[in-house]
């Protein structure tokens, strides 16, 4: 089933599955096959937050060329595992299912053309290349799409490079079998570069407590670990200007272990005690599973 959404709801990542619309409108006829034409500027993706999320936006100008209204413009967004559309578009009918989103906007008069903006969000550690809609004319607010008249506007997506302290990256960590005691072991290898001038005396890599249960005594690459009540720090041995430094972090688990998004950060510490020295931070997230018990 598809979701479809009514223009005016906030911003959130579009999920397929519940129907949120009114019926289709009736059918409208068709403008010429080549009078919907479309032109899109380039997307640029600015700095990664903390958890390592990109966002930025582009612009399709749709104009139409022809002599008559085309009641229901369509726009058709394939997914990708770099891309992620996010639903505050300004589009008449919204909506989407696990391989493509589906925009639809206001009708367009003879000779007219309109800006549709779209936010994007990306995970990607840096992303770029290109990107790709299908544009072309519907007979009804439900997508049918009117045969010939289909075209593809593409752009291209780049991203910034990453400034400030550190950057940082996280491999996947997959429990495995467990052991005599029932316990299952994993871990994920954390790197993090200085993107600075100047020696990093006390890198200090974090996981929040909700990162699962860490097992310190296999942290072979922290000088020491602080345990507080809502994270754990590894503060690691001085880094220096350009320095790039992986660690596998090992964590154990008694418990069922459902699948999740972890994060972990790094910031610039003052002191062995894990004093942060602000504006420094850089982070990113990783998946976490057990195959065993999904």
């Amino acid at each position: 089933m598809r979701t479809r959404i009514r223009r005016g709801l906030t911003a959130a990542t579009l999920v397929a599955g519940v129907m949120l619309a009114a019926a289709p409108a009736a059918g409208a006829a068709a403008a010429p096959a080549d009078a919907l034409s479309g032109i899109a500027t380039d997307l640029r993706y600015g700095q990664p937050d903390l958890n390592g999320t990109r966002n930025g936006s582009n612009t399709i100008t749709l104009t139409n060329t022809g002599t008559t209204t085309i009641e229901f413009p369509k726009l058709t967004f394939p997914r990708n595992d770099r891309d992620v559309l996010l639903h505050d578009v300004n589009c008449r009918y919204l909506s989407g299912n696990s391989t493509q989103t589906t925009c639809i906007t206001e009708p367009l008069a003879a000779g007219a053309s309109y800006e549709l903006a779209l936010p994007w969000q990306s995970n990607a550690a840096r992303p770029s290349g290109t990107g790709e809609a299908r544009l072309e004319q519907a007979s009804d607010s439900s997508g049918t799409p009117v045969a010939g008249t289909a075209s593809t506007v593409t752009w291209k997506v780049s991203s910034e490079a990453v400034t400030g302290t550190f950057s940082i990256k996280a491999t996947p960590l997959t429990y495995g079998e467990r052991d005599r005691y029932g316990i299952r072991h994993g871990s994920t290898k954390v790197t993090v570069t200085n993107l600075s001038t100047e020696t990093q005396q006390f890198p200090l890599v974090t996981f929040p407590a909700s990162s699962g249960d860490p097992s310190f005594m296999a942290w072979k690459d922290c000088v020491q670990t602080i345990k507080h009540i809502d994270d754990i720090v590894c503060v690691e041995a001085p880094l220096a200007p350009g320095e790039k430094r992986t660690a596998k972090f090992w964590f154990h688990s008694a418990g069922t272990v459902f699948d999740f998004t972890a994060s972990v950060r790094v910031d610039a510490g003052s002191d062995e005690y894990g004093t942060v020295v602000p504006g420094t931070a850089a982070g990113t997230t990783y998946a976490v599973n057990s195959p065993d018990d999904n």
